[in-house]
């Protein structure tokens, strides 16, 4: 349904310039306005009227259905398409002060369009991209079509707004025939970029497609001659972790690196807690030293997995305990207080146990205490029975009580 008035009577300020002079205009759409001295107000309602504060200066008191682009001044009429166009995409454009009304954006350009102003590619596609961001890809889809009938070209920001928005609504198969469509276009301004090629293969990931998005990969770079950004393949570890086939995303990495693309911290972090999430140990201790080596500050949430895994898997492979005891180190000072931290403390104090390293198990013990944290019963088992093993159990006889306090079965060799 189209707005029946021009101008929205809410506050909006933004500067303009007079394309005959260049002299600055300020728009405030509460009500009152300056240009080149006189005073305008533009009134809401059915009416809309430009009264100056001069004489000389006509006035106007015209409805929406009488003024046209020959009823007003030819400087004024830009005046006015220049103020709709800005309260458009003031409308459709973020802002923590202040929610988005796509419907009154609506309006106004419905408004615009019924007195013959034309809105520029860059204003509807701000419109595009914020509907699409929320879901509305169908009025999205609108507004692209009425920008071929009145004779304003999309430009390939637009149609990746659209892509965009079709994969976030999970329409992968509408968005890939659209990319479709502008290759065989092929034309300069139309051609896709990289972007567009992203879009597309960040949807086919998300609904577990990682093998096709390698080959729209594959086929930017030899058919297009684009060239692959960090978010490009950012893509696809997300796809390959999300998939359960964390291995993929290292390949990703090697032939990221033989691009010439830099990984960046979103790189190394979503595969390393793919790696962790499916269990590859091996090669998530390597992309970790990896990110320590490059300067990446790697998760505290993230570091603590890494340490329980490894803790488990040092159990067959003595090795990796001493790399679960130095990921721990680094994490302990950095003084985190995740709720994890007490099942990462306790594995480590068991790990160390079982490999009859006591004294370390003992000092982690009171790491433990000084974060006012207390160990289960489980873990004083653990403890007690390896000093009991060692004849040490004397020498630590302040754990004990503690222990029977935490519910732990403690039995004493006697001949120890």
């Amino acid at each position: 349904m189209a707005s029946q008035f021009l101008v929205p009577s809410q506050v909006f300020q933004s500067p303009l310039r007079s394309a005959a002079s260049n002299s600055p205009l300020f728009f405030n759409f509460n009500g009152r306005s300056s240009y080149n001295g006189h005073s305008i107000t533009i009134r809401t309602g059915k009416q809309l009227s430009l009264d100056t504060s001069k004489e000389s200066t006509p006035k106007y008191g015209l409805t929406l259905d009488e003024i046209s682009c020959s009823s007003i001044e030819p400087e004024m009429k830009d005046v006015l398409e220049k103020s709709l166009v800005n309260r458009i995409r003031f409308l459709s454009s973020d802002s923590k002060n202040r929610k988005i009304d796509l419907d009154e954006a609506e309006r106004v350009l419905n408004s615009m369009l019924e007195n013959g102003f034309k809105p520029d590619v860059e204003t509807l596609t701000i419109l595009i991209n914020s509907l699409c961001k929320r879901g509305r890809t169908k009025k999205a889809l609108e507004i692209f079509d009425l920008m071929n009938r009145i004779g304003t070209k999309p430009t390939v920001q637009t149609y990746n707004c659209l892509l965009k928005g079709l994969c976030y609504v999970g329409k992968v198969e509408e968005a890939h025939e659209m990319l479709t469509n502008m290759k065989k276009m092929m034309k300069i301004p139309l051609k896709p970029d990289i972007y567009s090629y992203t879009a597309v293969m960040d949807g086919l990931c998300k609904v577990g497609r990682s093998d096709e998005a390698r080959e729209l990969l594959k086929e930017a770079e030899e058919l297009m001659g684009l060239k692959p950004n960090v978010i490009t393949f950012n893509t696809l570890f997300q796809g390959y972790s999300r998939e359960g086939r964390p291995l993929e995303g290292i390949s990703v990495l090697k032939l990221m690196k033989k691009k010439n693309c830099f990984p960046d911290y979103i790189s190394y972090a979503t595969l390393l807690h793919g790696l962790l999430k499916w269990n590859e140990i091996r090669e998530a201790l390597k992309i970790y030293k990896e990110m320590e080596r490059f300067g990446f500050e790697v998760e505290l949430r993230m570091m603590g997995t890494l340490v329980r895994r490894l803790c488990r898997e040092s159990r067959k492979e003595k090795s990796m305990l001493e790399d679960a005891r130095q990921v721990f180190e680094k994490m302990t000072k950095r003084d985190s207080v995740l709720a994890e931290d007490q099942k990462t403390h306790e594995l480590m104090i068991q790990a160390l146990c079982a490999r009859g390293r006591i004294e370390e198990a003992v000092s982690t013990l009171d790491l433990m205490y000084e974060k006012g944290r207390i160990p289960s019963g489980l873990c004083f088992d653990e403890l007690i029975k390896e000093l009991n093993a060692q004849g040490r159990l004397f020498a630590h006889s302040n754990l004990f009580g503690y222990a029977v306090k935490r519910g732990a079965f403690v039995e004493v060799n006697p001949g120890m």
